[in-house]
């Protein structure tokens, strides 16, 4: 693993998550690496942090550098593992405000979905499967639920298809980014179990995002029904055709000329190149409308570049 010790292994005969501090020394531990399902040793030095490491001594010892276990699997691993203590405990949710762009008129507006708050968890489940996606956990608070995305380099946040059946199901899908958890903090304190870090990570210190809020739909509806575009100069064109010059005819009245208008074209839209701050993906944007990531389908996090 880069930059975090193996923070916990399996046990060889339940498969169960067993951290360090509760395993016996050496070999003793009876515990293979998560990853790449290597015999481990559990080490107790007094100066550093207690871990686990591969036993490369063993007739089963795989080579290390083939290891696939990384410390986001690990934080995301330990994240679904905790689900059974999250009951009962405080989530923090961001705000999030949303920015709707209107086709008809390329004007933007900003909804505020939600505020940040925290709710207190009445259900956990894990791995749940909703409209034929699965997500990491499934939070309850009374009759709305959060799903939870872990994502992390090589598994991008995923992208909610079915936002209907999400809507009427009062169902939200929040994000966290296990690259965000703070390796460096955890190696300096080794009297903090990497379980209680992962804990606060996921409750509270993770970065997080909404994907999806269920009220979202109901707001992008009533913002529809209530906008009035602009007209367009263009649309008064033609309004000659729709009058009758014969009732508008009078020797007494005196009508005003119009002024004249200058009308200048606008300027022509010119494609501009973008990067998305949460997964650094980057475009060039060729049409005039909001820049949209690719990969995450949101323009929150794109920076002109």
């Amino acid at each position: 693993m880069t930059g975090l010790l193996i923070p916990f292994g399996l046990d060889r005969n339940t498969t169960e998550i067993v951290e360090p501090e509760d395993a016996a020394r050496g070999r003793a531990c009876n515990c293979i690496c998560p990853g790449c399902q290597a015999p481990l040793l559990s080490r107790h030095p007094k100066e550093n942090r207690i871990h686990f490491a591969h036993d490369s001594k063993h007739p089963d010892a795989k080579p290390e550098e083939e290891c696939p276990f990384s410390s986001a699997v690990a934080i995301a691993m330990m994240a679904r593992e905790l689900a059974g203590s999250l009951s009962g405990k405080l989530f923090e949710i961001p705000d999030y405000k949303y920015e709707y762009y209107f086709d008809c008129c390329g004007d933007i507006e900003e909804l505020l979905v939600t505020e940040q708050k925290r709710l207190a968890i009445k259900g956990v489940r894990k791995k749940p499967q909703y409209a034929g996606q699965i997500f990491d956990l499934e939070l309850s608070f009374g009759e709305a639920k959060i799903l939870v995305d872990l994502f992390y380099k090589g598994k991008p946040p995923q992208l909610v298809e079915n936002t209907k059946a999400f809507a009427e199901g009062k169902s939200g899908v929040l994000a966290i980014s296990c690259d965000t958890f703070d390796v460096s903090a955890l190696a300096e304190n080794k009297n903090v179990r990497f379980s209680d870090a992962v804990l606060g990570f996921l409750l509270e210190t993770g970065f997080r995002r909404w994907s999806f809020h269920p009220r979202q739909l109901t707001l992008i509806a009533k913002l529809e029904n209530s906008h009035q575009c602009q007209p367009s100069i263009n649309a008064w064109e033609g309004a000659s055709d729709f009058e009758d010059d014969s009732e508008c005819e009078s020797d007494d009245e005196y009508f005003e000329p119009a002024p004249k208008i200058d009308l200048q074209p606008l300027p022509a839209f010119e494609p501009k190149q973008y990067r998305c701050a949460m997964c650094q993906e980057t475009w060039l944007q060729k049409e005039e409308r909001a820049p949209t990531c690719p990969k995450c389908n949101t323009h929150l996090f794109s920076v002109g570049v």
